[in-house]
């Protein structure tokens, strides 16, 4: 999948679906310490896929020293050429997924990404803010590591 960066897909376990988590990732060729952790939701694929919007999405951030990570959370295989229309590719793919299983799917995909000790991280959902699988957009830095205070006496 050329797309003018140097790319790495890491598949992570998944307690749903037979796909596992698949975490997509473009190296800048100047990284500034940022990283771009994007959860899409139900509504589509985030991927390096020819003509993927969140393959362009990277491309764009990877260019301006950002370093993008894709993650496309577990579901059930099934094409979507299958099915008649959109909603019933999601039904196919996702029925039963608890929130709990999807929380966890993005948990894996943000540990995958801090273990890189990222400077900064910005956290962002990739569809919309009803969908109930994403989380809020956020943006973390690691803070520095500070002295332990004594616990005051009883």
């Amino acid at each position: 999948m050329d797309c003018g960066f140097k790319d790495e897909i890491t598949t992570l376990p998944s307690a749903f679906g037979d796909t596992g988590v698949r975490v997509s990732r473009l190296f800048p060729d100047k990284p500034d310490g940022t990283h771009a952790l994007l959860l899409h939701g139900v509504h589509s694929s985030a991927n390096l896929g020819h003509r993927n919007k969140f393959r362009h999405l990277a491309e764009i951030l990877a260019a301006r020293g950002v370093t993008p990570w894709l993650c496309e959370t577990g579901r059930v295989s099934v094409s979507r050429e299958e099915c008649d229309e959109p909603l019933a590719w999601i039904e196919e793919s996702f029925g039963g997924k608890t929130f709990g299983e999807e929380h966890d799917d993005c948990l894996a995909a943000l540990n995958l990404v801090l273990a890189q000790k990222p400077a900064k991280l910005w956290i962002s959902r990739c569809c919309s803010p009803a969908c109930p699988t994403c989380m809020p957009t956020a943006s973390y830095s690691p803070a520095p590591a500070s002295p332990r205070r004594p616990r005051p006496k009883a």
